[in-house]
Order: C-alpha cells, then structure tokens, then sequence
C-alpha cells in the first residue's frame, strides 16, 4: 500500500510508541517525528515497558530506561514520556494501558497505536490482540521494501480492518492503517553490543543518553568509546 496523500485529521490526536528502549536511539525518534509531523499529531507519547511479553527482559533498570528516554525527548515538543507501565509494575500488556489512557483522555480523542512491521507480524500472539483495535488505531510503520510474511489470523484481520480511505480515518479508533516510513537501520541490541565490544555509538542515539550510558557504565563494565 503506497502512502497515503497528508489530510490532517478533524480532531486532535495522540499516538502511542511502545517497546523497551534499551537504548533509545534515534530511530525510535525519527518514527516518531515524522509520524508526528505526518499526521499532525497533538503529541507522541514513549511508552517503555516494565516487563515485556514477547521478548527478553530489557538490560538497563527502569529508572535507567525512563531517565534515558526522559533526556532523549527533552528538547522535542512533539515527544513526551509515559511511564504508566514502568509504576504499573507485572506484564506490560498495550491492551490495559490503551485502556487506562482511554478512560483518562474520554472517549472523542483518537488514538494511534503504532508498531513496527517486525512488532505487528507477530500481534496476533499478544495478550487479547483483538481488544486492541477497539481502543486505538493501529499505525503501522512499514520499512522500505520490507516484504514479511503474517499469519493467515492476521491477514484476515488486515483484510477486514484495514483503513483504504484517503488520507487517514476521522474515528477515534477501529481502523489498520500501514504507512511507508523512512525508518532508520539501528537496533537497541546492536548499540548494546558495540557499547560491550568498546566500539563508538555515536550518532546512533542524542548526544545526552550516551553521555549518560555512560556514566552509568550501562551494558558493559568499561567505558565505551563516545
């Protein structure tokens, strides 16, 4: 699906990016500027979770991962933190959190939920997948000439949800929407393992979480090379 043409949406919205941000790096914010700017979204919130359901513990601490994500997002208006997940403690499930931001901002505010295609390939195995969409759009950030393979569960949902309209749905929830995005190539798992091979990480992430990786001597017992 090609992108679709920019029609501002009627009523302001907010959208959601989860993951573990162990690192944040610029990736994840580029997504989210451009996403920001695309559908010009009132605020992006990063959502870190405590536990993660569908992949390995994080390495950094909460508080580590929160401070980060807090020193990344500093100087972007469009972006803030929500740490409801990290205070909720237990398994990070998106749907109760959707839930609980739903009943905070009421019911006339739309919501975008937004995954990466890796994510949202395997959506169809997390907790009560199918809620989800009654809460939130799901946005869909498809990499350039990335061609994965879903389930046929998920295919049929694509296929009975998905958004075709111009531009993007003027409901608050209900609607698959997949977006071409110049997603930038860095993994949080490779930065942690230049950090541990001693190897420079800069440009990869802002300039203050390195400074504050480290200080922190996170992910490795000596100092990276910044």
């Amino acid at each position: 699906m090609t992108t679709p043409h920019i029609i501002k949406p009627r009523k302001s919205a907010i959208a959601i990016l989860g993951g573990t941000f162990d690192p944040v790096h610029h990736g994840h914010l580029r997504l989210a500027i451009d996403l920001a700017e695309t559908l010009d979204l009132e605020e992006i919130r990063l959502m870190p979770s405590f536990q993660p359901v569908h992949r390995d513990s994080p390495t950094a601490t909460e508080k580590q991962r929160l401070t980060m994500l807090q020193l990344a997002v500093e100087d972007i208006k469009e972006l803030s933190v929500d740490d409801r997940e990290l205070q909720r403690k237990g398994p990070s499930y998106t749907l109760l959190s959707l839930q609980e931001i739903r009943k905070e901002i009421g019911s006339e505010q739309p919501i975008f939920f937004i995954l990466g295609d890796d994510a949202f390939n395997q959506f169809d195995n997390w907790h009560q997948w199918q809620e989800i969409i009654n809460y939130a759009h799901l946005l869909i950030a498809i990499r350039p000439g990335s061609h994965s393979e879903t389930s046929q569960q998920l295919d049929d949902f694509i296929k009975d949800n998905e958004y075709k309209g111009d531009g993007y749905p003027d409901t608050n929830f209900g609607s698959v929407i997949r977006m071409n995005n110049p997603i930038l190539d860095i993994a949080s798992s490779d930065i942690r393992k230049r950090i541990s091979e001693n190897m420079n990480i800069r440009y990869l992430l802002p300039a203050k979480v390195c400074e504050y990786i480290e200080q922190q001597k996170i992910y490795c017992n000596t100092h990276s090379t910044l």
